[in-house]
């Protein structure tokens, strides 16, 4: 699929409240690392693994997910200033927060009740970021601005394929995905007795 391909296009995506759930939604989305510990479901494969990003690339936020929680890292072309800042919310709040190359103007602010965090990174052409755990939330809602402005969903890239968002504010949703059929009693395998 192509790098930019809309989410709508890779998983179930739902007009919430004026935000784009983005959800796992099919029997084909596979289990993420932390699923057998989250009993809100799975997350969506779009935002699943890492985009592989390096300084310098196109503007934008990065957002994805891995068995470490999630990365959210912030670059653009050049070394012109640019102001890129965002606020995120779950359901079930933030831990394990971390900055990643953080320089004396950027900032990182967490709820009291750690269920809203907002960042505001300066950054001139390198990287800015955070890591954080979103403790198996139902849904994590996300808006990122760019110089003062709504940033476009084409500036929002998700997971490794880097799709985008199909709007700013959107919302990643887990979702309990289809249960396996059981194997019927005819086509078990059988077990030996050991005495």
């Amino acid at each position: 699929m192509s790098r930019r391909t809309p989410i709508s296009v890779l998983c179930v995506a739902a007009l919430t409240a004026g935000l784009v759930t983005v959800g796992a939604g099919s029997a084909s989305a596979e289990p993420e690392p932390d699923a057998p510990r989250c009993s809100t479901g799975v997350l969506p494969n779009v935002v699943m693994g890492s985009p592989d990003l390096r300084p310098g690339q196109a503007l934008g936020v990065y957002l994805w997910h891995t068995g470490s929680g999630y990365s959210l890292r912030a670059t653009h072309p050049g070394t012109r200033k640019v102001v890129i800042s965002g606020r995120l919310t779950a359901s079930a709040g933030f831990s394990r927060v971390t900055k990643v190359r953080f320089e004396r103007t950027d900032s990182l602010t967490l709820s009291a009740d750690h269920k809203t965090m907002t960042f505001r990174f300066t950054n001139y052409g390198y990287i800015d970021g955070i890591n954080f755990a979103a403790n198996c939330s139902k849904l994590m809602r996300v808006k990122i601005r760019i110089n003062d402005a709504v940033a476009s969903p084409r500036q929002i890239k998700l997971g490794k394929r880097r799709a985008n968002p199909t709007s700013n504010p959107f919302a990643i949703e887990r979702s309990t995905p289809a249960p396996r059929p059981s194997p019927s009693p005819s086509s078990a395998t059988p077990t030996a007795t050991i005495n």
